[in-house]
């Protein structure tokens, strides 16, 4: 029987490897300055609340992205650990049939 917690982990390729390490160099540097970065955030929001246009553009494009992106790989994954699930129900039912338990005998 699988264990749910083992996950097969492809090997990343090089420009995987570099994405990761420049995300982790973006938080050390966001961490280390963080005055600057709150400062920076705070002009582009003000920016966004002055210019009705751009404001409205930017909640467009995040609403795609959801619609596009984040939501189908939610339900993706969402199925995929059902499928687990029931993958792992199937196994223990295959099991308890080959040992013939009765109902009187099945300890649980």
């Amino acid at each position: 029987m699988t264990d749910l917690g083992e996950t097969q982990e492809k090997p990343m390729t090089p420009a995987e490897r570099m994405y990761k390490n420049h995300l982790k160099n973006v938080a050390k540097y966001q961490k280390a300055n963080f005055e600057k970065c709150r400062d920076k955030m705070r002009r582009y929001t003000e920016s966004l609340k002055n210019d009705n246009e751009k404001r409205e553009r930017e909640i467009d494009r995040r609403r795609t992205y959801y619609l596009k992106v984040v939501k189908p790989k939610k339900d993706a994954n969402k199925q995929q650990k059902q499928d687990e699930i029931d993958k792992v129900k199937a196994e223990a039912r295959k099991h308890l049939l080959e040992l013939d338990w009765e109902e009187e005998e099945n300890p649980f």
